[in-house]
């Protein structure tokens, strides 16, 4: 019950301010001109699209680490557990996440810059 109160308490400051806050902004004079100069002299948006090589090469590297886990889980279900075997199926995962990072690594750059 009482945090209900407090709640809406807080709303109803929250509106007040927002209120008061937009009455007392100064508002921008209207001018076409200004506005068409300052439009033209911003940078064009980014584009995001992928270059169709680029999503040729992802598509294929997907396709060559699926194949890796297939080709190593039957390998790994038809042999015998060995220091070979062991070598295989632990290459398998750290090649995922290597290949992982090499895609990742623009990715999260391009996020943050």
């Amino acid at each position: 019950m009482n945090s209900e109160k407090t709640i809406s308490a807080e709303a109803h400051a929250d509106e007040q301010l927002k209120k008061l806050l937009a009455e007392s902004r100064r508002r921008p004079a209207q001018n076409p001109w200004f506005e068409r100069r300052v439009m033209a002299a911003l940078p064009d948006k980014k584009e995001r699209r992928i270059p169709a090589l680029q999503l040729a090469l992802s598509v294929c590297a997907i396709l060559i680490v699926v194949g890796g886990w297939i080709a190593g889980g039957v390998w790994f279900l038809n042999h015998d557990l060995t220091l070979s075997s062991l070598a295989v199926v632990c290459s398998i995962p750290l090649t995922t996440m290597f290949s992982g990072a090499v895609v990742a690594a623009p990715a999260l750059k391009r996020l943050f810059s």
